[in-house]
């Protein structure tokens, strides 16, 4: 039999507190296998538009780039507290990343730095509820992996980096669990209809730390499944909040190679419009799966006047995660 993290015993102390409430609750707490690991598949895929808008509609360009990244992630525990810090190990098993190019130009294959996560492992400190509250681990995989990213030979005051999807994978790892490591005052539960609110880093095409606040809402929980399952909605909103503490795989100045986003300055984060469903399985204390979709309106200015052209720029992102069989 496979053995679990035993959160059972923490969870009854927490209906028992939620008993005193008034209405249903539900508790969300998370569990990890320690034998056999926990996989997910994951990707985030997004089309990126740059419309360069003139005075007369003749003169209108659009410019647009498809990048997407898949992974498998396994997930296992090696230390376990019910009633405190447990340390899980993350591990890549395959990660692949597919990016084209902007029209009108050459294609020329690059090598992203994020399939270089395959087969490699970190380590987490997390809580019964979700909340990491270690990924020093992960923080030093992603700074080794982000200088790898540099184009050698170009030297400061303004460095050159090609694209990658790091910052995808980041945000899959850091938020993974959000939805339960959020919850104000997990010991009381949720009630149904009742919200609760994330600050994350908006998942984008350039290195640009943007907040995302996000909104949960328990919708319903399905009591007479086997197993039980809770339904979690989300939505989005743009915030000013700075993103606290999120692994950063590199800092300073520098230029993407190969982007328009390479010659562009004040980027203004207009609009932010989307929604995600999020499915935990109760009984086990596991995300089953987490589907988003968003787009996001921006506007920019060019570092040199082109005229009366600005830049409008439209991304249109998909996040898909969902537990596969072992």
């Amino acid at each position: 039999m496979r053995q679990r993290i035993v959160v059972s015993i923490a969870g009854v102390l927490i209906l028992a507190l939620a008993g005193c409430q008034t209405g249903p609750r539900t508790t969300l707490l998370v569990d990890f296998p320690t034998d056999v690991p926990l996989r997910y598949k994951m990707s985030s895929q997004r089309k990126v538009e740059i419309r360069l808008t003139g005075d007369k509609p003749e003169r209108t360009q659009s410019h647009t780039v498809n990048e997407s990244l898949e992974l498998t992630m396994e997930y296992r525990a090696v230390e376990s507290n019910p009633f405190g810090l447990s340390v899980v190990e993350g591990k890549c098993v395959s990660a692949k990343v597919s990016r084209d190019s902007l029209r009108g130009t050459s294609t020329v294959k690059t090598h992203d730095v994020a399939e270089d996560l395959a087969g490699r492992s970190f380590r987490f400190t997390i809580t019964p509820t979700g909340r990491i509250e270690d990924y020093s681990d992960l923080n030093k995989l992603v700074k080794e992996l982000g200088a790898k990213s540099f184009v050698e030979g170009v030297k400061a005051p303004t460095a050159v980096k090609d694209p990658d999807m790091l910052t995808d994978f980041i945000a899959m790892q850091w938020y993974l669990w959000d939805c339960s490591a959020t919850v104000k005052n997990p010991s009381a539960g949720v009630q149904i209809g009742k919200d609760w609110k994330a600050l994350q880093l908006l998942m984008l095409p350039l290195p640009l730390p943007v907040g995302r606040e996000t909104t949960f809402r328990l919708v319903e929980t399905q009591d007479q499944t086997v197993p039980k399952k809770a339904i979690i909605a989300s939505s989005f909103a743009i915030t000013d909040k700075e993103v606290p503490n999120w692994p950063k795989p590199y800092e300073g100045v520098f230029n993407l190679k190969g982007s328009l986003f390479a010659v562009m300055r004040n980027y203004r984060f207009n609009t932010l419009e989307g929604s995600g469903t999020t499915v935990m399985n109760l009984d086990q204390g596991l995300l089953e799966s987490d589907e988003q979709q968003w787009k996001v309106g921006i506007t920019a200015e060019f570092l040199l006047p082109l005229g009366s052209s600005l830049p409008q720029i439209t991304v249109d992102q998909k996040v898909n995660i969902r537990r596969v069989a072992e």
